[in-house]
C-alpha cells in the first residue's frame, strides 16, 4: 500500500471553493485498498465568510477525522515545522495544495527525502490584490512563498493550459515540471432532468454558483444585466448561490431587484445538483484566474447549458473548444450579455447534447491520472 499525505490550508466543507473541493475529492476517491491518504489542514473557523453549510460533506469529513486521516492545525501551529513530521514520516508522496502550509510542510518533506508535488491552483498574490487592491509587502511575500513552493516541488500540477501559462509567467516555472490533471465531475451530482421540466412557460432561469469574491465577477455580471433592455431583462430570473466577502452586496442587489435576482445563500452539493436540473443555464462570469471552473462540467453533466465570460481562463478555453463560442460573453459589456441571453433563450441544444460533452470527464479518470502518471 502506498501512502499519500496532502497538505492544504483549505478543505471542503471547512472552506467553500473549487480548490478546497478538489482536496475533499482526493481524500474520498483514492482506492482505499491501494492507497492510504491523509490530510493536514487548518482547523475550521466558525467566523469564516467561506464556511460551507453541507451536512453530508461535514459527516464525511468528521468520519475521516475520527479515523485519524485528518490532522487539523491552529493558525499558530501551521508555522511550526515540527508539527508536520508525524504525518510525513510514512508518506511515499506529498501533495501540496496551497502554498502557506505547503511551503513549510514541503520543506520538511524534502528534508525527509519525500517526493513532493504541488497543485498550482492560481497565483495567490494576484488573488490578494483582487481582494484588497494592494501590492505592498504582503503581496510580495505571497509571491515569494509560492515561488519557493514551486521550486522545492518535483512536479507542478494544473487543471488547464491557461493556468500553466499563468504559472510560467508569474513564477518562472520550467515547463518540463508541469503535469495537467484532467478536469472532472462527481457523477453523483448529475441529474437526469427531462427538457420539458425546464420549460414551464415562465421566466428563463439562470444560476450563478460561485464564491462571492472580487475575481469571480458576480457583481459585475449582475450590474450589467440590470442595465440591459427591459424587454430582454424581463424574460430572466437569476439565482445566485455561494458565500464570501461580497455576500452583503449580492444580498442588497437581490433585495432591490426581486423580480430578476434571488440570492439563495450557500447551498450543499446535494441541493446544487437539484438546482442544475431546474435551471436553463449556468453562468460563470469570472474576471480572471479561473483554472478550470468545475461548475461548468457539473452543469453540463446535468443537461444544462453554460455561459462563460471571455475572461474565464481555463473555463473559457473549455467552453470555446467543446461547447461553442456562442456561449461566451464579455462581462463588462451589457450588449454582449444581452446577445448571449437572447441566444440561450432559444434553447439552441438539447440536454443530451450538453450531457454528452461532460460524459468523458469523471473522478475515476482524474484519480487514474494521479495513479498512472503523477505518482510514479
Amino acid at each position: 500500500m502506498e501512502r499519500i499525505t496532502i497538505i492544504s490550508d483549505f478543505c471542503y466543507p471547512n472552506f467553500a471553493g473549487g480548490s478546497s473541493k478538489h482536496v475533499f475529492d482526493l481524500m474520498i476517491n483514492f482506492p482505499q485498498e491501494k492507497f492510504e491518504v491523509k490530510l493536514m489542514t487548518r482547523e475550521k473557523s466558525p467566523d469564516s465568510n467561506y464556511l460551507a453549510n453541507d451536512e453530508q460533506a461535514e459527516d464525511h469529513y468528521v468520519r475521516m477525522f475520527r479515523e485519524g486521516r485528518v490532522k487539523e492545525f491552529s493558525i499558530p501551529a501551521i508555522f511550526n515545522p515540527f508539527k508536520y513530521i508525524q504525518f510525513l514520516k510514512g508518506a511515499d508522496y506529498v501533495l501540496l495544495q496551497y502554498p502557506v502550509m505547503g511551503v513549510i510542510g514541503g520543506c520538511m518533506a524534502k528534508l525527509m527525502k519525500k517526493k513532493v508535488m504541488y497543485h498550482y491552483h492560481g497565483p495567490i498574490h494576484i488573488e490578494y490584490k483582487y481582494k484588497t487592491g494592494k501590492e505592498g509587502v504582503r503581496y510580495r511575500v505571497l509571491w515569494m512563498i509560492q515561488k519557493f513552493t514551486a521550486m522545492l516541488s518535483d512536479k507542478i500540477l494544473v487543471h488547464s493550459e491557461y493556468m500553466k501559462d499563468i504559472a510560467v509567467k508569474e513564477h518562472g516555472i520550467k515547463e518540463s515540471k508541469f503535469d495537467t490533471v484532467p478536469p472532472y465531475i462527481d457523477k453523483t451530482l448529475t441529474v437526469d432532468t427531462p427538457a420539458e421540466s425546464k420549460n414551464d412557460n415562465k421566466k428563463i432561469k439562470l444560476l450563478i454558483p460561485r464564491r462571492l469574491t472580487a475575481r469571480t465577477g458576480v457583481l459585475e455580471f449582475l450590474g450589467q444585466f440590470l442595465k440591459i433592455d427591459e424587454r430582454v431583462k424581463e424574460k430572466f430570473m437569476i439565482y445566485v448561490t455561494g458565500c464570501g466577502e461580497l455576500t452583503s452586496e449580492v444580498e442588497k442587489m437581490a433585495r432591490e431587484n426581486p423580480e430578476n435576482i434571488e440570492y439563495l445563500g450557500f447551498v450543499s452539493y446535494e441541493r446544487l445538483r437539484e438546482l442544475y436540473g431546474e435551471v436553463d443555464s449556468v453562468v460563470v462570469p469570472t474576471l480572471d484566474l479561473e483554472g478550470c471552473g468545475l461548475v461548468i462540467l457539473e452543469a453540463l453533466s446535468c443537461g444544462t447549458s453554460v455561459l462563460v465570460s471571455k475572461t474565464c481562463g481555463g473555463g473559457y478555453e473549455f467552453v470555446k473548444k467543446n461547447v461553442g463560442k456562442e456561449y461566451i460573453f464579455d462581462v463588462f459589456d451589457r450588449k454582449s450579455i444581452a446577445e448571449v441571453l437572447e441566444f440561450i433563450s432559444g434553447k439552441p441544444k438539447t440536454p443530451e447534447f450538453y450531457r454528452n460533452i461532460a460524459s468523458d470527464f469523471d473522478i475515476a479518470k482524474m484519480i487514474g491520472h494521479y495513479t498512472n502518471n503523477i505518482l510514479t
